[in-house]
């Protein structure tokens, strides 16, 4: 028996899948999506474009399940779906059974399509492959079904490694935090003024300039530093103006100056903006940054500086009813265990903020696969 999906919308997740999932949950409001280690299906539409965390998303053309899954029906529906009006092909790529291929060939060119990029079952079609072909339709395996779908947006992943190798002033190492990363930060959040206390080179306010309409960046490093952040957010707003096709409206780096993060209620610019109107959206102060695997001794030393500074900085935020703080907390991995810091749970005592679920955790781990150290993504909010 041929089924329709129930949800018309399939997005892919990235290597992180967890962040992806958050990162969808948020911005869609949806509760009702379904899921597997690959793929997230629902009936919202968001723009892909805008995240960090998802690679690109389409419209089910029709699915079925694996014991009703015949070759005849998904050469149907190709061509029932070729004829439709709305669809205008000039080139089109095909991700289909090989042994396909050449029917596939013959029902697209009868119906018009002129160029064909033809992909096996398996090959999932990347950036590159985006090029050649404006239009992608995909055969995949989704938990029992097997689902025919049609690509509609796809992120360019080359943008975000360019603009981090390209930023004229960055840190020792390159992607300390990756551009997507901060960019699924600045997802979590509703507020379009973001202030990052720990702002280091700007990174955050580079990967967002689409998203957020004011930036506020501080650190105690200030000086030459602060003169660096500005270097990088000229060059970013070039970049972007550059290569955004849309030409969104870019954000505007409001103020640069020099503060301890614990010391926030001495910014000056608070004096001119209500405080409730911002979030607080950083990387953080992440410690020391190992170039080699610390012993446990070294990694409390490292969490005992932090967990001072954190919670000056949220009592801080607290006393100027700043609604909301995301950030992130290092974890180390170890041979043999991954060391989490143990003091989570204090660093919102003193105050009201409580933490916000994301994707139904108080955390999210994000690492990358042979890197010491990792990233504990959290968000806090004022109890209303």
């Amino acid at each position: 028996m041929e089924t329709n999906s129930t949800q018309q919308y399939f997005y892919k997740l990235g290597h992180q899948k967890d962040l992806g999932l958050a990162e969808f949950a948020f911005l869609s409001k949806d509760k009702d999506f379904s899921f597997d280690s690959n793929w997230l299906f629902s009936n919202s539409l968001i723009k892909v474009k805008e995240t960090g965390s998802l690679i690109y998303s389409g419209k089910v053309i029709q699915s079925w399940s694996k014991d009703d899954y015949r070759d005849r029906l998904l050469l149907d529906a190709l061509e029932k779906f070729l004829k439709s009006p709305e669809i205008s092909f000039k080139k089109l790529g095909l991700v289909l059974p090989k042994d396909l291929h050449p029917q596939a060939l013959e029902i697209s060119k009868k119906n018009g399509v002129k160029k064909i990029n033809l992909l096996s079952l398996g090959e999932l079609p990347n950036y590159g492959h985006w090029k050649q072909a404006k239009n992608w339709i995909i055969l995949y395996v989704f938990k029992d079904q097997i689902v025919l779908g049609h690509i509609l947006q796809y992120v360019d992943q080359q943008f975000w490694a360019i603009l981090d190798s390209s930023l004229p002033k960055g840190d020792i190492s390159r992607g300390l935090i990756n551009l997507k990363l901060a960019r699924t930060l600045l997802n979590f959040t509703e507020k379009d003024i973001v202030w990052d206390p720990f702002a280091g080179h700007a990174r955050v306010l580079a990967a967002g300039l689409d998203l957020k309409k004011e930036f506020y960046l501080s650190d105690i490093e200030g000086g030459e530093l602060g003169q660096e952040m500005k270097e990088n957010y000229n060059y970013a707003s070039q970049f972007w103006e550059r290569n955004n096709i849309e030409k969104s409206n870019l954000g505007e780096l409001k103020e640069v100056f020099d503060l301890d993060a614990s010391e926030l209620k001495k910014a000056t610019f608070l004096s001119e903006i209500d405080p409730k109107t911002i979030s607080i959206v950083t990387e953080g102060f992440l410690g020391k940054n190992f170039k080699y695997l610390p012993g446990k001794d070294e990694i409390k030393r490292e969490w005992d500086s932090l967990e001072i500074i954190w919670r000056s900085l949220i009592r801080e935020a607290f006393e100027l009813k700043i609604p909301e703080i995301i950030f992130c907390l290092p974890f180390y991995k170890l041979k043999n265990e991954t060391m989490i810091p143990v003091f989570l749970k204090e660093l919102v005592y003193e105050t009201e903020y409580k933490y916000s679920k994301l994707f139904n955790t108080d955390y999210l781990k994000y690492s990358r696969p042979n890197s010491i150290v990792g990233h504990f993504i959290l968000k806090l909010e004022l109890n209303s």
